[in-house]
């Protein structure tokens, strides 16, 4: 077991970082029940590595011409693709609601990890996620 004083930091860390994520998924959810272009476009993408492995070469547009590409995101269209093949339109939206939401639980663990306060630390987390909202809408 841990020491009182030891487990009352970590407790209190792993709340405000729970808090925090479930804070920025609650902001944030409205925005990922919309489909955007990027959204087809990625899960395009993970179709055709899905069905065809990594191209070397862009396949998607013709203003690339065949040219020889790097695709830095078939991570995340091939992820996407399974899990909307698997949950559909929801599931990649709760995927994506997850995804922002961890993310900023980590900000609010690291802050609290570098010796901020729970006060400070969720202030600065929440002025984040609404900072970043325009990016889910």
């Amino acid at each position: 077991m841990e020491s009182g004083a030891a487990g009352l930091l970590r407790n209190r860390t792993v709340g405000a970082a729970a808090f925090v994520g479930a804070l920025a998924i609650c902001l944030s959810s409205p925005g990922f029940g919309r489909l955007w272009a990027d959204t087809f476009l990625l899960l395009s993408s993970g179709r055709e590595i899905a069905q065809h492995g990594l191209a070397p070469h862009e396949v998607l547009t013709l203003a690339a011409g065949n040219r020889s590409v790097v695709n830095q995101q078939w991570l995340a269209g091939l992820i996407d693709y399974e899990t909307w093949k698997a949950a559909g339109y929801n599931g990649l939206a709760v995927l994506a609601a997850l995804g922002f939401g961890t993310g900023f639980a980590m900000l609010a663990g690291l802050l609290r990890r570098r010796g901020a306060s729970i006060l400070v630390t969720v202030c600065c987390a929440t002025l984040a996620i609404f900072g970043t909202l325009g990016l889910t809408f």
